[in-house]
């Protein structure tokens, strides 16, 4: 009740901002003040209603064009490229902030010039384009540096700190934080102060060290409250809520959870206040309260059902399939398991429809932008040459109006004979057309029950067709199996090799995205290489096993044929048959796969690995190691130019356990109450393979899909899993 009346307080204030603005336009017309009236009405709703914010400021760029303030042009371009930057819609953003940028440097402001730098660099950053994201921030950095402006300083280092995150050096990330946290405590600025506990602590969440974050979040959170920043505050407790969930810390975690819906309340942001209630929905349901599970769900699914958040009302309809399930109602579960399923098929439209929206404001900016830069060309011409336009566009328009009255005279006349022609034919043809329909009526009847005998007989042979179509669909995808798992290596093969190892392939369905690739060769020296891969195509079933084919097709052709064994050449061309294989360059086509690769050299006791997302995770002391691969995957869209994969060299001297894999195991949901809706994830997998890694390796394949089955329970597989092991 109380978001519902926060809601309607929140309405009714930008109700009263928008009335002001429409009174103040009436008496004064479009000036720099109704201008700022209409950003600070983007301000009040650039969370709560994105799109209205986005028309706000559309207009208030209109405004400043027409008086020609190019401060309030600037600075309203930004706030456009922030609108689509969260939004996602990065060409748009990045093309805002270039005309941001172009007009800073035009009136010679450093300053916003170089936070404008900042702006596009995240751009960059989010569309993973690393090089032109540092270029970007080293410009800023290097207009800070020579104005000695410590405050901006510390934000290029935040920035270059998420670039080093981004390739997981999060020591070097680490090092540049503390450097800024350090400039900043002696600028005595609170609230960036704050801000550097908090991205300290998003480097410990990323490596799930859960104790560090939360005593990085505790720190900025007692800033926020002295500040009295009711967003941050809530943004911190929302944090902390999913850290103490993640640790099964649950009254921790629902203390944090409460706050942050209060504070989201209070700064109605409806979204976050409906994310709340269902993480506080979850976790009564981990402790079996389903009565107070279903209240806080039923009124998350109410405010995202207010304000069209299709997402979050996906979220809750499957928590409230979850607690009937738990309650035993299977009617229920199942109802709100359809629908849920029904609104994840709609969203991919939902937002394809927002986004052409969204455009539609976007192009009557540049029609206005276009109209302006015209005007502006116009007043560069002579007086003399105007003049003269002027006469001969006057006596075009005199002889076009001659021309106008003598075509609608014509017209008018023709109209009129026409009409009464028409009229007559019409009359003659409706009662012909009265005669016919008497009779068709009568054949129409005879038709409906003749139609109705050759239906029933159709619907009977569908029926047989459909059947026999469907055990010829089976029988295929029966046949297709077969053939992936003949395409396969066999293990006697691998143990050949590598006597003391393990393939745990678990397909989704009967074929499977998922697959390995094993051969032995010898490099241009002579010297022997044994080469295994796990790799994990997009899509699963069927989709999958296509891509799996093309994979194992190419991967032969490079090793076998071309004669590659370095890894990172491997992946290099492997990106590049896959490009070209499925068009990617012309088409829509954005499939591929994700890869870790590991070339053994035996006699040298050295392997080398590169990884496309897929990690490498190798014990050698009782000490665990993980490299991760590189951010992107083989094949899709690319905007960084060559795709480079980098290298990894592991000695191997002393007796080592080595594992690679696909993430559909630490991808699965749990079954459970306890874990019901929660996926296994990676730091728990990694664990377990640290647990179990001393048992023989034939062991680790049974401990891992008993594991595996407990975890899931009844609830259904998400995805393929593959899991290699082997010790040398």
């Amino acid at each position: 009740m109380f978001l519902v009346h926060h809601s309607s307080f929140s309405q009714k204030r930008t109700d009263s901002l928008q009335v002001d603005l429409d009174n103040y336009l009436a008496k004064n017309g479009e000036d720099s003040i109704a201008a700022r009236k209409l950003i600070h009405l983007y301000e009040r709703t650039k969370y709560s209603d994105q799109f209205s914010a986005l028309q706000f400021a559309a207009r208030a760029l209109q405004i400043f064009e027409k008086i020609n303030n190019k401060t309030g042009l600037a600075e309203t371009n930004r706030y456009i490229g922030d609108n689509y930057y969260y939004r996602k819609i990065y060409a748009l953003a990045m093309d805002s902030y270039s005309k941001a940028l172009d007009i800073y440097i035009q009136i010679n402001d450093s300053i916003e010039t170089a936070y404008t730098y900042l702006k596009i660099g995240d751009t960059y950053l989010a569309q993973k384009l690393d090089k032109n994201a540092l270029a970007a921030y080293e410009s800023a950095y290097e207009i800070f540096n020579n104005l000695n402006q410590q405050r901006g300083l510390t934000f290029t280092l935040d920035k270059k700190a998420l670039i080093l995150m981004s390739r997981y050096d999060d020591k070097g990330a680490l090092q540049l934080l503390n450097q800024s946290l350090t400039m900043r405590q002696k600028l005595k600025d609170l609230a960036l102060v704050g801000l550097s506990f908090e991205n300290i602590a998003d480097i410990y969440i990323q490596n799930e060290e859960n104790n560090e974050a939360v005593d990085n979040l505790k720190r900025a959170l007692v800033i926020y409250i002295m500040m009295d920043n009711k967003l941050k505050i809530a943004d911190l407790y929302y944090k902390l809520g999913e850290l103490y969930i993640s640790d099964k810390l649950f009254e921790q975690s629902y203390d944090s959870f409460q706050k942050a819906l209060l504070y989201y309340k209070d700064s109605g942001i409806d979204d976050k206040a409906a994310e709340s209630q269902n993480k506080l929905g979850y976790i009564f349901l981990q402790q079996k309260k389903y009565k107070e599970a279903l209240i806080f769900v039923e009124k998350a699914f109410y405010t995202a059902s207010q304000n069209g958040l299709s997402d979050i009302n996906s979220e809750s309809l499957l928590l409230l399939s979850q607690i009937y399930n738990a309650k035993n109602n299977k009617n229920l579960a199942y109802k709100y398991l359809k629908r849920h399923s029904e609104l994840e098929d709609s969203l991919n439209l939902e937002r394809q429809n927002q986004q052409s929206t969204e455009l539609q404001v976007n192009l009557a900016t540049q029609k206005k932008e276009q109209e302006i830069k015209i005007l502006e060309k116009n007043k560069e011409l002579n007086t003399a040459q105007i003049e003269k336009q002027e006469a001969q566009r006057d006596l075009f328009f005199i002889g076009f109006a001659l021309l106008i009255v003598i075509l609608l005279f014509t017209v008018v006349f023709g109209v009129y004979f026409y009409k009464t022609n028409k009229m007559t034919k019409k009359a003659n043809f409706l009662l012909v057309e009265k005669n016919d329909e008497i009779n068709k009526q009568k054949e129409e009847i005879q038709s409906q029950r003749d139609k109705l005998e050759d239906a029933n007989i159709s619907m009977t042979q569908k029926k047989n067709e459909l059947q026999a179509t469907n055990e010829k669909i089976t029988a295929s995808i029966n046949y297709a199996s077969r053939i992936q798992r003949a395409m396969l290596p066999k293990m006697a093969e691998i143990r050949t090799e590598l006597p003391d190892s393990f393939v745990m392939l678990s397909p989704k369905e009967a074929v499977s995205g998922d697959f390995l690739w094993y051969g032995v060769t010898d490099d241009k020296e002579g010297n022997k290489k044994v080469i295994i891969t796990a790799v994990d195509c997009t899509g699963h079933g069927v989709p999958g096993a296509f891509m799996s084919m093309i994979g194992d097709a190419y991967l032969n052709q490079i090793i076998y044929e071309q004669k590659i064994t370095s890894p990172d050449i491997i992946l290099q061309e492997l990106h590049k048959g896959i490009r070209t294989a499925l068009q990617q360059d012309r088409s829509e086509n954005t499939d591929g796969m994700d890869i870790a690769l590991l070339v053994i050299d035996p006699v040298g006791k050295y392997l080398e690995y590169a990884g496309a997302k897929n990690p490498l995770v190798y014990i050698q002391n009782n000490e665990m190691t993980i490299i991760k691969g590189e951010i992107f995957s083989i094949g899709g869209l690319v905007k960084e130019g060559e795709r480079i994969f980098e290298k990894h060299r592991v000695d191997i001297q002393e007796k080592t356990w080595i594992y690679i894999y696909s993430d559909g195991f630490q991808d699965q949901f749990g079954s459970s109450t306890q874990i019901r809706n929660r996926k296994y994830m990676a730091k728990r997998f990694r664990d377990f393979l640290f647990t179990i890694h001393q048992l023989p390796l034939n062991e680790q394949a049974v401990a891992l899909a008993v594991e595996l089955d407990d975890w899931r329970g009844d609830y259904p597989q998400m995805d393929d899993v593959l899991v290699i092991g082997f010790k040398i």
